[in-house]
């Protein structure tokens, strides 16, 4: 997970989630963000759904 400020109220956060078997992307992701809007207040929350077995290599992203 990352999260960073673009100013004192514009706050983002982005995560991989990795997934068991038979969950629901799309349920798990909106659950997700709407935690972390609600626990947190950052409304911009981007989520990359992964399954179980496909790791995140750093080399998949561009990191700055």
């Amino acid at each position: 997970m990352r999260i960073w400020s673009m100013s004192n109220d514009d706050v983002s956060c982005t995560m991989h989630v990795t997934l068991a078997a038979a969950a629901d992307g799309d349920v798990v992701r909106g659950a997700v963000a709407n935690m972390i809007r609600d626990r947190f207040g950052i409304e911009h929350v981007t989520i990359q759904i992964e399954g179980l077995g496909e790791a995140c290599r750093e080399s998949d992203h561009l990191h700055a």
